[in-house]
This record gives C-alpha cells, sequence and structure tokens, in this order.
C-alpha cells in the first residue's frame, strides 16, 4: 500500500487510526498509528519528543486505549488517542504485531492535502510490552461485549494519570513509567 496518499475511503477530518502496513521489501506486517491534522502544525511539530502509553480494560469488554502524546516546547500537548478492539480481527492483529515488533510507525497525514508530510518511527518500552502480553491472556478470557462501557473506563483511567503522564514530559522528558498492576483494572467496579 502506498502511504505517501490518505485513502478516499476514510474520512477526511482530524482523526487518528491503527493501521497495519505491509513491509515492501519482506512483505511482513508492521504497526503504524495514522494521524491526520493540519499541515502547518505538523510542521511545527517535527522536532517533538513523542510519548505513548497503553492502557487496558479487561472487562466488561477487552478494549487497549493507545495514546501518543506530542509534546514540544511552547506548544500545547496534542493527544493522539485511539482504541484497539481485542475482539474485532482487525484490531486483535494490530495488537499481536505491537507484541512481536518493538517499534511502530506514526504517520501524520496533511489535512487539506491528504499527503503523507512526516513520519517517525517509535519504540515501546520493553516493560510496556511485558504488560502487553498479560493483557493478551486477560483478553482471550474474556466474553465481554460492552465497548462503550470499557472505553469509558480507559478514558477515566488516562484522566486519572494525565497530570502525572503531563508533569513528567514537561521534566523529566522520558517515557513516564505508570504501568502498576491496576492500570489494567476496570475504572468503574
Amino acid at each position: 500500500m502506498n502511504i505517501m496518499q490518505w485513502p478516499n475511503h476514510l474520512p477526511r477530518k482530524e482523526i487518528v487510526l491503527p493501521r497495519l502496513l505491509n513491509e515492501p521489501t519482506t512483505g511482513a506486517a508492521t504497526p503504524s498509528l495514522w494521524a491526520m491534522l493540519d499541515e502547518q502544525e505538523i510542521r511545527q511539530r517535527e522536532h517533538q519528543t513523542i510519548f505513548q502509553h497503553f492502557l487496558f480494560a479487561p472487562q466488561p469488554h477487552p478494549v487497549v486505549l493507545w495514546v501518543n502524546g506530542l509534546f514540544k516546547e511552547g506548544m500545547p500537548i496534542r493527544w493522539l488517542r485511539t482504541y484497539l478492539d481485542l475482539k474485532q480481527p482487525g484490531d486483535h492483529e494490530i495488537f499481536q504485531c505491537l507484541l512481536s515488533e518493538p517499534t511502530y510507525r506514526l504517520i501524520f497525514f496533511g489535512l487539506r492535502s491528504g499527503e503523507c508530510v512526516h513520519t517517525v518511527h517509535q519504540r515501546i518500552d520493553f516493560r510496556q510490552r511485558e504488560l502487553m502480553k498479560v493483557w493478551k491472556r486477560y483478553a482471550l478470557q474474556s466474553q465481554g461485549n460492552a465497548i462503550s462501557l470499557s472505553k469509558h473506563a480507559l478514558n477515566l483511567q488516562f484522566e486519572q494519570l494525565k497530570p502525572g503522564i503531563v508533569q513528567e514530559m514537561k521534566t523529566q522528558k522520558k517515557l513516564p513509567t505508570l504501568y502498576p498492576p491496576e492500570t489494567f483494572q476496570p475504572a468503574y467496579s
């Protein structure tokens, strides 16, 4: 697939989508996160620090919240958030690739042009990937079918963690280490 152009069948608006790419040389599937933003914002953020974080809700439906925070001094943090529904084959395949690949691509498309403006390779922290393997086991056992409740729980979790993530981004400029076991427990009980 040519990633230089936004596909016509996808909406052209500020949006974040998880996608699999086929590597041209090997044909292997590579995880990626596509973001459509204003071209000027993409160019202003080209030399930014990117932080990623994954959160998991095993019940009532196994869902992963995949967050990338774009941080550049003097600009507000831009949060790129998407969900992986681990009961959907396409999202499950992306999650599998994230487990097997230590990196993914973050691909920025211009809102007006629909063209690829910037691409970044991101490395997933080893501890995060190990935790994601535990999540996979939970997901396989889940019989859930209430995805909106899980998404709501993940949003609550993220909002609770966000102040700590923002502080870490501004002071340490490194990936926050917010991976306690309660990170993958539902926010509602």
